[in-house]
């Protein structure tokens, strides 16, 4: 089972290859990251029924965007 630990730390990696990638080379590399990280918030849901994938997503740097 994973930890809170291991849910802050893959949203750290995550949002910091985003970023590095979106500088470099922009919107393609990025969406793929951005469903990478849409795959483990599937598998951390799996493992663990009290996992927020919404607020793993945000630390990852995918807020929903409200008006």
């Amino acid at each position: 089972m994973f930890t809170r630990q291991h849910y802050v730390a893959i949203a750290e990696a995550i949002r910091r290859a985003d970023e590095k990638e979106a500088r470099k080379i922009g919107a393609s590399k990025v969406l793929i990251i951005r469903d990478v990280a849409c795959e483990l918030a599937d598998l951390f849901a799996t493992d663990n029924r009290r996992f927020d994938a919404a607020k793993f997503l945000a630390a990852c740097g995918y807020e929903e965007k409200t008006k």
